[in-house]
């Protein structure tokens, strides 16, 4: 079982680092979208389904 838990640790850490550079790469966007003049409104924390 140490096997499994130690694979999958780093299956969640990898995944975490994902996101990490994900959002990165959007925030880097936006940033870029802002520069050349267009508005941005970030809804990520917004949710349109009441239940969530």
């Amino acid at each position: 079982m140490g096997k499994r838990k130690t694979q999958w640790k780093k299956k969640v850490k990898d995944e975490k680092e994902l996101v990490k550079a994900k959002e990165s790469e959007f925030y880097e966007l936006v940033d870029w979208l802002e520069k050349w003049g267009y508005k941005v409104t970030d809804r990520t924390k917004k949710s349109k389904i009441e239940e969530i």
